[in-house]
This record gives C-alpha cells, sequence and structure tokens, in this order.
C-alpha cells in the first residue's frame, strides 16, 4: 500500500493523499482523498474559506494561457484543461 503524506496544494487545500511518486490509478492524480481524525470546527470553516477562494484561484491559474493549452489533456485520455475547469465551476455552482 502506497505511503500516505500531507498534501498542501493549489485547488485542494490541507489533506492526506496517497503518495503520488507511486501513482498507478490515473483518474487519482494525486492519490483518494483521506480524512483522517474529528472533523472540528476550525476543519469546516478553513474549508468554506477553500471553497470561497477557488473561483479566483481558477481563473488565476488558466489565465493567459492560450486555446491550445486549454485543450491540452491533463492525463492521457483525461479532460483537457478546459474541462476541468467546467467542471470545477459547475460542481462550485451546485454545491456537490
Amino acid at each position: 500500500m502506497p505511503k500516505s503524506e500531507p498534501f498542501h496544494g493549489f485547488l485542494f487545500g490541507d489533506a492526506t493523499v496517497s503518495n503520488h511518486s507511486q501513482m498507478t490509478d490515473l483518474r487519482y492524480p494525486i492519490g483518494q482523498f483521506e480524512h483522517e481524525g474529528e472533523i472540528a470546527g476550525e476543519d469546516v470553516t478553513r474549508w468554506i474559506d477553500q471553497i470561497d477562494a477557488l473561483p479566483r484561484q481558477v481563473r488565476a491559474a488558466v489565465e493567459g494561457l492560450s486555446e491550445e493549452q486549454l485543450d491540452t489533456p491533463y492525463r492521457p485520455d483525461g479532460w483537457t484543461v478546459r474541462q476541468v475547469v467546467h467542471h470545477i465551476g459547475d460542481i462550485h455552482l451546485r454545491g456537490c
């Protein structure tokens, strides 16, 4: 079983994920999410802040990308950057 490590990354906040250097399942490029321990009020507050910041982070991340870059898949047989951005917007608006 792959070692777990903290991941502090763009769009994901703080989470524990499977070691991405040993990735075998391309559906989870940074590993599947695992939360250990109790969920405290501070966790919920931090997660709400991260949800609030997400649109600005995504906008900043794709600003200036060319059409070709936006139409580049992020992994073999995967969605393009454009599709991922639209998916994030869709789930963000619906609160999924």
